[in-house]
């Protein structure tokens, strides 16, 4: 190759996001960004159905594209009987900037709960900032209570502070699947993606 920056860019890239220090400036950037989704009128969106109950993994995934270079990437799937996960993924004009994960989970108690549960449920919520392919924040924060208040988790967590995390494999793990579902256009490429990975 006769330019050897443009190696090195392609070098990097296919290492996949690493951490960068994150500073205000480009948090606010990601956050104007994020922004014009709220009041964006859809140019497109295509909803797929993938896997089945007989599959390790059923869902749902909605690509929708809206004017100025932006796409935001749905996706919702089971990955058991115990658990549900959201993950939405915000694109512009430069790439991934944004990625929203939550994970809702159930299992049994080790003693009864102050509702009298048996079983807690758990809310899990993750967001990670990226810049030019690299995770620049890491939030995350998470809430357990007993079954029968599950319904009042997606209030309650709002009073949960969030953790401000190192990036590490998770942000990886987002912004490779980010780049791999926007590309995705049938319900059999999803569910050969949930199958394969």
């Amino acid at each position: 190759m006769n330019n050897p920056a443009l190696a090195l860019s392609i070098f990097l890239l296919a290492l996949g996001p690493f951490p960068l220090a994150a500073n205000e400036e480009d948090i606010s950037t990601i956050r104007a960004l994020y922004a014009k989704f709220e009041n964006a009128v859809p140019v497109r969106k295509k909803h797929l159905k993938f896997g089945s109950n007989a599959e390790p993994i059923a869902g749902s995934l909605t690509t929708t594209t809206y004017p100025g270079e932006l796409t935001m990437v749905h996706l919702t799937y089971a990955p058991g009987d115990h658990e549900e996960v959201t993950q939405t993924f915000y694109f512009g004009p430069h790439g991934l900037f944004f990625a929203y994960e939550s994970s809702n989970y159930w299992k049994f108690a080790a003693a009864r709960q102050e509702d009298g549960s048996t079983t807690t449920d758990t809310l899990a919520e993750t967001r990670f900032y990226f810049k030019d392919g690299a995770c620049i924040r890491q939030l995350h924060r998470s809430l357990t209570v007993g079954t029968r208040q599950a319904g009042d988790l997606p209030l309650l967590i709002q009073r949960v502070e969030n953790q401000t995390q190192k990036p590490d494999g998770k942000a990886n793990a987002a912004f490779h699947r980010a780049l791999a579902l926007r590309g995705i256009t049938t319900s059999r490429e999803a569910t050969r993606f949930f199958n394969d990975n």
